[in-house]
């Protein structure tokens, strides 16, 4: 006979499970506490500050929330919710055993989809909690729902969850939302308005009621039924709600509009790369941040950019970097006139091939090699250089004779720095570069004889940077732009590194700013003498007329201008000539803005000297000097393809004594430095090819790990950074209007 238990021992059974669980949930009550609002219900504004830390730049918040009583809620949108969500609100005590239940069964499971819990259990999750499907979160919200509701009013249970919901396009709160979406405050959201938001509850995020409002509309007369059978509408009042007239979301963003949407795009994005501060912390965490930005900088770049003609063909681009050499803070940034109609970075995301301006960093590589101002390079047009089967020709085909390397780089001989480079080896070039700061994935960085010609495509940015190490004394500094991030209890939470890595010599550096000075002082950028106090750069126009730059730097501050055309789908257009110039170039509109901007950002700073020209250490480069005795190389027309590389001169020895002012050692008459280059009469005009390279933005990368060292010791001097792209630059001063190859 099968044994059958005794109703009394169920009983039993029954009253000590029951006991068990009463105990554990008296114990569970007794031992779960309240536990402070977590931070999305703390959520705060963030602010960003120009470097004065007092003027406000701007905010991140998507948020905006504006937290109201129930008074400031309309009866409409208090019921809609209601009977959306919990239509036993009023009556339970803050949780729903059935809801319980069916979120217990679903968690363990692992069919846990959301839903079943009270308005309190929601407002609990939102303000006390997060979003975890587990079961001890589960737990811990009703057990803290059960003391809310006993310590809350209803009215304040509602209005606190109303003012935590999120309900789609960064609106948390009621209160925003309904001025977001109906123009109108939560308390005057009629029935229709109201059944619209209660309906977005669930599924904030699905679409923009304004722009598909068939993805919510199902959802919308859900509540408009649940509203007819809980006494809250008459069904008369059912049958005429329609769903509501939804207004088109704001610019929200306005904050971005003009050229300030450069600046906090970018702060945002060197705080996600560098702090890891993500988007949705920066809108939530209340943080002050301090940028790098000058107020009266940006101003001066924003009128510096103004001022040129109104009238400009379209896709007219400029991009402006300015950088503080002594600890890479970036003091201005130029973007665009509008992020909100273009939201590329002229500064940071548009890729513009360098041209004349990585001269440069041949001049670096070359003083380093051993290569010294006063040697003497065959600088006529339509040369035959190793590694330009076609030749090498000057801007206009001008013929510059025995041309010393200083006056080259004042006039951006190609000619002449073809030969070097091909002297040096490309490579190097690439190293200087990259020690100066250009990142080695820089498109079209790579080891080529053209590379002197820039055929790279680096950032605005970069090459500010670029410069700003040769400004800086060899000392390179990263670039950036935020200098403090605290929280809002006023902890530090991020400052970046400004402590820089010495990459050249001071001696290097010195003949490098030395030659990049005679730029200006007698070269393609003399526009720039305008500025009055001490100033290095370089101009550059690409081929094609593609662009056109102009980087230069005082000991206070590095700028670099660039100047490009931007046609459909980011097509690459050539510049055409506006305002006072038929053709645009480095030394034209480039320099201009570049002056206009330096004049007004450094006004009122003192003027600084570079420091003193500094002698480099005796070192034959390869293949010896190049003295004014030496045979230039073969100009016929029957040389071969790759003609053999220039002759060497008479003699490979250095000369008795680096140079340590401005005059170049030469054993001829003149003395002193010539004002002027010697040229002989210019031929007549011949039709040439330029040099292609107008392929910087190829894409390709540098692999090679040049930056490897600290510090460049002895012979190493500093890089120097010129504005310009392409092998196409001035060699008269830049009044003339004309600064192309034919």
């Amino acid at each position: 006979m099968r044994w059958l238990p005794s109703l009394r021992l169920v009983l039993l059974i029954i009253l000590g499970i029951a006991l068990i669980g009463g105990i554990t949930f008296v114990v569970g009550y007794v031992t779960t506490d309240i536990p402070p609002a977590n931070a999305a219900a703390r959520e705060q504004t963030t602010i960003v500050y120009y470097a004065d830390g007092k003027t406000e730049l701007g905010r991140f918040s998507d948020i905006d929330r504006e937290s109201v009583k129930i008074g400031g809620i309309s009866k409409p949108m208090q019921h809609a919710v209601v009977s959306a969500e919990d239509q036993s609100f009023y009556e339970n005590r803050g949780i729903s055993f059935k809801g319980i239940g069916r979120a217990v069964v679903g968690v363990v499971s692992g069919n846990y989809a959301g839903g079943g819990s009270t308005i309190t259990q929601q407002y609990v999750k939102n303000f006390y909690l997060n979003d975890k499907h587990t079961f001890s979160r589960k737990i811990k919200e009703m057990f803290i729902a059960l003391k809310i509701d006993q310590q809350q009013s209803k009215d304040a249970i509602l209005a606190h969850y109303l003012n935590t919901i999120y309900l789609g396009r960064g609106n948390y709160g009621v209160e925003t939302a309904a001025q977001d979406y109906f123009h109108e405050p939560a308390s005057k959201l009629n029935v229709a308005q109201s059944a619209m938001l209660a309906a977005m509850v669930q599924r904030p995020g699905a679409a923009d009621p304004a722009d598909d409002p068939g993805e919510y509309k199902p959802r919308f007369n859900y509540v408009l039924d649940n509203m007819v059978e809980e006494g809250y509408i008459s069904q008369a009042q059912r049958d005429k709600t329609k769903f509501p007239h939804v207004y088109k979301a704001k610019q929200h963003q306005s904050m971005y509009k003009g050229t300030k949407g450069y600046l906090l795009d970018y702060v945002r994005r060197e705080l996600n790369s560098k702090a890891g501060i993500s988007h949705d912390e920066l809108r939530r965490g209340g943080y002050r941040i301090v940028t790098t930005f000058s107020q009266k900088a940006m101003k001066a770049a924003d009128d510096a950019v103004s001022a040129l003609p109104q009238y400009q063909p379209s896709g007219t681009t400029v991009g402006l970097t300015s950088i503080n050499p002594k600890t890479g803070a970036v003091v201005a940034m130029y973007g665009g006139k509008d992020y909100l109609e273009r939201q590329v970075n002229a500064a940071t995301d548009d890729r513009v091939q360098a041209g004349s301006t990585f001269k440069a960093f041949t001049l670096v590589a070359a003083l380093k090699s051993g290569v010294r101002l006063d040697d003497y390079y065959n600088g006529n047009s339509g040369i035959y250089v190793k590694g330009f089967p076609e030749g090498i020709h000057n801007d206009s085909g001008e013929n510059y004779g025995e041309i010393s390397v200083l006056d080259a780089t004042a006039h951006s001989v190609n000619t002449v720095f073809a030969q070097i480079n091909t002297q040096i080896g490309p490579q190097k070039t690439v190293d200087a570069a990259v020690k100066a700061g250009l990142p080695k994935k820089t498109a079209g960085l790579t080891a080529n004889p053209a590379n002197v010609l820039g055929t790279a495509s680096p950032h605005n940015i970069d090459m500010a940077s670029a410069y700003a190490t040769f400004a800086a004394n060899g000392v390179r500094h990263d670039p950036h732009v935020v200098s403090s991030v605290t929280s809002p209890n006023g902890n530090s939470i991020y400052k970046p590194d400004t402590s820089g890595k010495k990459v050249f010599q001071p001696a290097l550096m010195s003949q490098t700013t030395h030659a990049l000075e005679s730029v200006i002082d007698e070269g393609t950028g003399t526009v720039a003498q305008g500025l009055d106090r001490p100033a290095a750069g370089k101009t550059g126009t690409t081929d094609s007329s593609k662009a056109a730059w102009f980087v230069g730097y005082t000991p206070q501050m590095a700028t670099a201008v660039s100047m490009f055309r931007v046609g459909k789908h980011g097509a690459e257009l050539p510049l055409e000539g506006f305002g006072n110039y038929s053709y645009i170039y480095g030394g034209s509109y480039p320099t201009i803005v570049w002056t206009d901007y330096m004049k007004k950002a450094l006004a009122g700073e003192p003027v600084e000297q570079f420091p003193g020209l500094k002698a480099l250490p005796d070192k034959t480069p390869p293949g010896g000097h190049q003295t004014k005795e030496y045979t230039p190389p073969p100009t016929s027309e029957s040389d071969t393809e790759e003609p053999s590389e220039p002759s060497s001169p008479p003699t490979s020895e250095s000369p008795t004594s680096p140079p340590t002012s401005e005059s170049p050692t030469e054993s001829e008459s003149p003395t002193e430095q010539p004002t002027e280059p010697s040229k002989p009469p210019s031929p007549p005009a011949t039709t040439h090819t330029t040099p292609s390279d107008d392929g910087g933005g190829t894409g390709q990368n540098d692999s090679d790990d040049s930056d490897g060292s600290s510090s460049d010791e002895g012979n190493e001097g500093g890089s120097g950074h010129d504005g310009g792209h392409g092998v196409k630059d001035l060699v008269n001063p830049p009044a003339r209007p004309h600064d192309t190859a034919p």
